[in-house]
């Protein structure tokens, strides 16, 4: 348990970096950043497993779940995360989007994998979604119109979506590992995403690459490690336990929106992302 929460608190902050890089690359294409992503991912994902792993193929019944749920699935989450990142506040976007895929995770784990938490546990993934109610701008210190500000804000219904597709891809993802050690099958999966993504990739116009390239690199490397780290810790513990301790993101989420794009309301937004950690907390003690 003490490794998946420290690998769940690496991949926090390895999380909410790639939001900057994708928060300051979503004037590009979606897909072309998802591309990005991915292939760094892959190529940093070959190279552990050959220093440490022997190559194998897995059964067809894996690469069925990757080429119809695995691809579509997280093609449109990333077209999504982008989109909603565009359009509202990393401070917002970040935390609704890590909260609510811990609720949503709840259900669709039981559905595909048979994972339930246990009462405390339960709790505090209870406690990391509560906190996401608080993350709205309250007026005269009454928080139901925080609330009310959140639900109206662009972008928050797109990153509620992305959260649920967020869920069933961690579901999916664990269900790979059935077939596959955690890092064969996160390569494989990776690597699959990229070749479907290079026709879109291609379609990025070049001219604006030469002017953008600290962020793209920035967002390669982060890649790179998020992804590796992600997939290494859902192989520690159950899927619900590790991607709640991983929504410590949030807290860095509205940090870096104060640090990188001068967001405002930070003081109302840390309210809700200590609650977040009591959560997390919780789920530690369990």
């Amino acid at each position: 348990m003490f490794m998946g929460i420290f690998v769940g608190l690496l991949a926090a902050f390895g999380a909410s970096s790639l939001n900057v890089f994708l928060k300051q690359l979503s004037d590009f294409t979606p897909n072309f950043l998802s591309w990005v992503r991915f292939t760094a991912a892959a190529i940093s994902i070959a190279l552990i497993v050959t220093v440490f792993l022997d190559w194998e193929i897995p059964a067809i019944e894996f690469w069925l779940i990757v080429l119809f749920a695995k691809v579509p699935i997280e093609i449109l989450l990333a077209y999504l995360t982008t989109i909603s990142l565009r359009l509202s506040d990393l401070s917002i976007v970040g935390p609704i989007s890590a909260s609510f895929s811990s609720l949503f995770l709840v259900p669709v784990g039981y559905f595909v994998l048979g994972e339930l938490p246990t009462d405390i546990g339960f709790i505090g993934v209870l406690s990391v979604v509560g906190g996401s109610f608080f993350l709205g701008e309250k007026k005269n210190g009454k928080y139901f119109e925080g609330l009310k500000n959140l639900i109206l804000a662009r972008g928050v219904w797109l990153a509620v979506l992305s959260a649920f597709l967020a869920s069933v891809a961690i579901s999916i993802t664990k269900l790979l590992f059935h077939y596959a050690h955690p890092l064969l099958a996160t390569f494989y999966a990776t690597a699959t995403l990229s070749i479907v993504l290079v026709p879109f990739a291609l379609k990025q116009q070049k001219v604006r690459l030469r002017s953008r390239v600290k962020p793209i690199v920035g967002l390669w490397a982060t890649s790179s490690i998020s992804i590796a780290l992600h997939n290494y810790g859902l192989s520690l513990m159950p899927a619900v336990y590790f991607i709640s301790i991983k929504r410590l993101s949030m807290i860095f989420d509205v940090f870096f929106g104060k640090r990188f794009f001068k967001e405002e309301h930070v003081g109302e937004r840390l309210i809700g992302a200590s609650i977040m950690v009591l959560g997390v907390a919780l789920i530690a003690l369990d």
